[in-house]
């Protein structure tokens, strides 16, 4: 027996759901059996990230390969490592369904950006709480970036400058 959901949102949001890939749990090990090529990445980012403490401004990494490679699976090792470290971070994807795959959000709900005419504009200004929850951010990871053009990744940029 189904239940037939009382508004649009909600069927969306079964239909979003039930297409969700959920993100291997990965043991303690899974580091120990990566190859050198996914281990370097992963150490190299790590270490400049640094520890919880640091308050530095870090710089752009771009995890790039062909399908298959890995990628994704990189990323769930940073973000589980975020997490350990209890590191404030958002994991964000393009679109919907992208976002439901990685279990993040999609990058204009998350940072509360909307198109105009001349460019972007966030309400991140106008929100001094959502500002102050973004102050706290140390890690923003983008998945699937090559999908985000060069105006919004140049905007989301420029907005955590000013953050």
């Amino acid at each position: 027996m189904y239940i037939i959901p009382p508004s649009t949102s909600e069927l969306i949001n079964i239909q979003l759901t039930s297409l969700r890939i959920n993100p291997p749990i990965l043991s303690q090990c899974s580091a120990l059996n990566l190859p050198n090529d996914q281990l370097h990445v992963l150490s190299a980012i790590k270490n400049i990230l640094g520890p919880k403490t640091q308050r530095n401004k870090y710089p752009y990494f771009f995890i790039i390969g062909p399908g298959g490679t890995g990628k994704s699976f990189i990323i769930n090792l940073i973000v589980n490592d975020l997490k350990n470290k209890r590191s404030k971070y958002l994991l964000l994807a393009p679109t919907g369904v992208m976002s439901q795959n990685i279990g993040g959000q999609t990058i204009h709900s998350a940072l509360r950006i909307r198109k105009m005419q001349n460019g972007f504009q966030t309400l991140a200004f106008h929100d001094y709480e959502f500002f102050k929850n973004l102050q706290q951010i140390d890690t923003l990871i983008i998945d699937e970036i090559s999908m985000v053009s060069a105006a919004l990744l140049s905007f989301i940029s420029e907005m955590f400058s000013v953050i």
